[in-house]
Formats: C-alpha cells, sequence, structure tokens
C-alpha cells in the first residue's frame, strides 16, 4: 500500500518513542517518516502502535468531551464515589483474570 498519509505515535522494542507520518503500512512493517529522516520498521522491532486520521482523532475528543460531560452532569446529581469504583474494576479485573493470566484459575486475582 502506498501513498497513505496519516500521523502514527510507534514505540520500538529499542525503546524509541517517535511521532511519524506513515508512508507505507503492509504485512512486512511499517514506513514512515519523521522531520529527520525516512525509515522502515519491520513489524519483529515495533512495539506499539497508534494509528489515527485526523478525523478519528476530532472524533475521539469530542467523545472525550461528551463523555466528560455527561460525568460531571453525574457527579452533580451523585458524588464521585472512588472506592466504589475502584471495588467495581477490582470485581471485573477477578472475573476476567482466569481468561487473561497463564496460570488460568490458579491465578491470584481471580474471584475465590
Amino acid at each position: 500500500m502506498e501513498d497513505i498519509g496519516f500521523t502514527a505515535g510507534i514505540t520500538l522494542r529499542t525503546g524509541a518513542v517517535l511521532t511519524v507520518d506513515v508512508t507505507r503500512l503492509d504485512d512486512q512493517g511499517i514506513g514512515y517518516r519523521t522531520e529527520e529522516d525516512t525509515a522502515f520498521a519491520p513489524w519483529g522491532e515495533v512495539k506499539a502502535v497508534m494509528l489515527a486520521t485526523t478525523d478519528h482523532m476530532l472524533e475521539t475528543a469530542g467523545y472525550m468531551l461528551e463523555v466528560s460531560d455527561l460525568l460531571r452532569q453525574q457527579e452533580q446529581r451523585q458524588p464521585y464515589d472512588a472506592d466504589a469504583m475502584r471495588q467495581r474494576a477490582l470485581g471485573l479485573l477477578r472475573e476476567a483474570a482466569p481468561r487473561l493470566c497463564p496460570n488460568g484459575p490458579d491465578c491470584p486475582l481471580a474471584a475465590e
């Protein structure tokens, strides 16, 4: 796929973190351009990639602002309860742990 163009954040296995203009994206890896250079990173050298078009970034920002407004409105009606949120998240983690943990049902986070 040639002549594509959007911005991405790339973290390489070396620890380098880059903001790049993507020029190529295929099963071999990702080609990109920085202010200093043009390069290609095979997927084996890539730790993480955040791909986003301008539209996607704007939509995400709008969504986050909408969620923020909803949370603020909810907090005005019912104060935020940090302890309850932590307990809820821990409950979800305990349910998911046996499916995600390499130890399966023996995962120390699993519900008893």
